[in-house]
């Protein structure tokens, strides 16, 4: 048996899981601790806006998605966290830069 326990954007995280179809039958029970599948911190609803913002952080092609994607695929580890520590303070609100996103 499996439960799924989350604190904070994990709690989240917890709800997306027991929302999306994908993830029917992986999990027994959920625990959702302070936080909502809803908050702006945990669902991006512009990401294609904030994949430029920080393709932009990274001097990436911003053209289209698959020049971000094979240009951020191509960077270091290193470079990628230190452009999300730098475009974390630019947010409103708040959101992480990586995460759920609707298609």
């Amino acid at each position: 048996s499996v439960t799924l326990f989350g604190y904070s954007a994990g709690g989240g995280s917890v709800q997306l899981h027991m929302l999306s179809p994908l993830s029917k039958g992986l999990f027994h029970r959920a625990i959702s601790s302070s936080c909502s599948a809803t908050t702006a911190a945990v669902l991006n609803r512009d990401p294609l806006t904030l994949a430029r913002r920080f393709a932009n952080h990274l001097n990436c092609s911003t053209e289209t998605s698959q020049q971000i994607r094979d240009c951020l695929l191509s960077l270091p580890e290193a470079a990628i966290t230190a452009a999300r520590t730098r475009i974390w303070d630019t947010l409103l609100p708040p959101t992480s830069v990586f995460g759920p996103v609707i298609e």
